[in-house]
């Protein structure tokens, strides 16, 4: 197996096709295509976990996109695009429109931080209530 080298032409090829979202299949077809590099995809995920050069190229790529998209969702939430405010306070942010509804059985008492309560489902043994113990009335 020979050792595959790849020039700065193809480093900065890899930088480009990255940042436009390409798979490493796809990069690595587009070098073979364009370039004439004689990679496979295989090599080429070879190179970019064991060559720092590939990989730093990959990773720049990546955030020159992130940037890029960043930027210009920024730029049309600014302006007030509605759909672009919430996909960046979503994403961006942390927020988010999910809304949590609380259920409350009927019959049961609203739960409270100092009492725990412990129900015992009604298997025919008659009345098993007992009143609550109060946090002071525990053992220490």
């Amino acid at each position: 197996m020979r050792k595959i080298e790849l020039d700065e032409v193809a480093i900065s090829n890899i930088k480009v096709m990255a940042a436009l979202g390409l798979s490493v299949a796809s990069i690595a077809a587009m070098l073979r295509e364009n370039l004439r590099v004689q990679i496979s995809e295989r090599s080429l995920w070879s190179l970019k976990k064991n060559n720092p050069k590939v990989r730093e190229a990959f990773a720049a790529g990546l955030a020159k996109a992130e940037y890029n998209i960043g930027r210009a969702l920024y730029e049309r939430a600014s302006e007030g695009d509605l759909p672009s405010i919430k996909y960046f306070e979503a994403t961006r942010l942390g927020r988010s429109e999910k809304q949590v509804q609380e259920v409350h059985h009927k019959g049961l008492p609203e739960p409270s931080e100092s009492n725990v309560l412990v129900f015992i489902p009604d298997n025919g043994r008659g009345d098993l209530t007992c009143p609550a113990v109060q946090q002071s009335e525990l053992p220490d």
